[in-house]
């Protein structure tokens, strides 16, 4: 299966927001409502209302033209996925050092997902093949990119200033820098034939407009760089890329599954309508794991509307890549 990679190459750092109200955190890797969200408001100013009105009633009508995948990190031509949820690390570790850190791993290479495919996890899950506590790499990896840092979290004072009473007040506001040659990355697949050239120059602007929080101070600014990405594995259980929504009939799959639940809320953000809260959506987060046989899962809903300006939707379809039997 061909997907076209995209690698966000960093010319500023990052404030990634976790949660409304806690300025003074980030997180390190960005969720794909986030990446839809601003890919399509990229789509708008180079192509119109109305033709991204079109496109997206395509996705609200479960024919979507395209998926993403959240954006992992990378350090040069290393790229990481989510550690899938399925897991059990008392499965394989009996040294209860070694299991309290496994548990922290968030992210593994994408030779150690191919290793899971074919049941070769156990011999790298070692404290040496460890990047920062929360990235496992394999053994060969581990020698190439010893003792690297591929992001640092910093908090910066800010003051602001009472127009009445002149009174300063300093708060902390987060921010993520990707170290030399690091960044991060996400998968797309596309669905509709010749739509391929317009996503990548929204994207393209998308890295000049700049993605996150606080881009009035020059955050979030990118380059991106678009690479071919093969994943011969097409059957077989499957970890979602992508926070995921299921659809009703897709329930009972997501029961059987292991999966980990978040909350998505924030602020609306477009050309017309700025300010309005998002209608809160219990998602399913990447690495979730599931069992099934389809190209995509999942759906859009509408989070907010105005009939003086335009329908809000958030971003659920579900990117599955897929282990094979032997995982």
């Amino acid at each position: 299966m061909e997907y076209l990679q995209c690698k966000i190459k960093p010319k500023a750092s990052f404030h990634i927001g976790i949660k409304e109200g806690s300025l003074e955190k980030t997180m390190h890797y960005i969720h794909s409502d986030t990446i839809f969200s601003g890919i399509c408001n990229a789509y708008r100013l180079l192509y119109g209302k109305d033709e991204t009105e079109s496109l997206l009633e395509k996705f609200k009508n479960e024919q979507p033209s395209f998926l993403i995948s959240s954006a992992f990190p990378y350090i040069d031509d290393i790229v990481f996925f989510p550690m899938p949820k399925f897991i059990n690390f008392s499965d394989y570790v009996k040294d209860e050092k070694l299991f309290k850190k496994s548990k922290k791993i968030e992210f593994v290479s994408e030779e150690i997902i191919k290793g899971i495919s074919k049941n070769r996890f156990k011999e790298e899950l070692k404290e040496e093949n460890m990047v920062q506590g929360k990235i496992l790499v394999t053994g060969k990896e581990s020698e190439k990119i010893k003792n690297a840092s591929i992001w640092k979290e910093k908090e910066v004072a800010r003051v602001v200033i009472d127009r009445k009473t002149n009174a300063s007040n300093i708060y902390y506001f987060g921010e993520v820098e990707y170290c030399d040659k690091c960044g991060l990355h996400f998968l797309i697949k596309f669905m509709e034939n010749g739509i391929r050239n317009k996503i990548e120059a929204a994207i393209r602007l998308l890295g000049d407009e700049g993605i996150g929080g606080d881009r009035s101070y020059g955050k979030g600014l990118f380059e991106a760089e678009f690479n071919n990405f093969e994943w011969s594995i097409k059957e077989g259980k499957f970890m979602n890329l992508s926070l995921y929504l299921p659809k009703e009939n897709e329930i009972e799959m997501v029961k059987k599954g292991w999966y980990e639940i978040v909350n998505r809320g924030g602020w609306v953000y477009s050309p017309d309508k700025k300010g309005e809260r998002k209608k809160f959506v219990r998602m399913i987060k990447e690495g979730s794991t599931f069992e099934g046989d389809e190209a995509f899962y999942g759906r859009i809903t509408e989070i907010g509307t105005s009939e003086e300006y335009h329908h809000v939707y958030r971003y659920g379809y579900g990117m599955p890549l897929y282990f094979g039997g032997g995982a």
